[in-house]
C-alpha cells in the first residue's frame, strides 16, 4: 500500500520542535539527507533543491527571521561549518576565500 492511499495520509508532512518534516520518494538523489528517512527537513530540501545537490554534513540552513516553518527560499541561509566555526555564513566564506586568493594568489604561482 502506498502511502498516500492510506486513510490517514496527510500529504507527507509531519511538524516537530517546529520544523517541518517533508517526506520524499525513494528515487530522490535527496533521500540520503534524510534524518529520520523517508523523511527529510524541509528548509534543508528546500535549500538543496536550490542548490542542485545534496547538502554536505557540514553545511547547515539557516531561518534568518527564525521561524522554524517558514521555509521560503527567501527566508533560507546556507551556513557551513567546514574548516571553520560554527555559524559562518557561505557568502563570509567566500568573501575570506577571495580575499586569501588575492593576498597570496593561487596555488600554481
Amino acid at each position: 500500500m502506498k502511502p498516500e492511499d492510506h486513510g490517514r495520509w496527510k500529504g507527507g508532512t509531519y511538524y516537530k520542535n517546529g520544523y517541518v518534516y517533508e517526506r520524499i520518494a525513494e528515487d530522490s538523489p535527496y533521500r540520503a539527507m534524510g534524518m529520520t528517512r523517508p523523511y527529510v527537513l524541509q528548509h534543508r530540501l528546500r535549500m538543496a533543491e536550490k542548490l542542485g545537490r545534496p547538502l554536505h554534513k557540514d553545511e547547515h540552513v539557516h531561518h534568518i527571521n527564525g521561524v522554524r516553518d517558514d521555509n521560503r527560499h527567501a527566508n533560507l541561509e546556507l551556513w557551513s561549518t567546514f574548516r571553520q566555526p560554527k555559524g559562518s555564513r557561505v557568502v563570509d566564506l567566500l568573501a575570506y576565500a577571495h580575499e586569501i586568493v588575492a593576498r597570496y594568489g593561487s596555488l600554481e604561482d
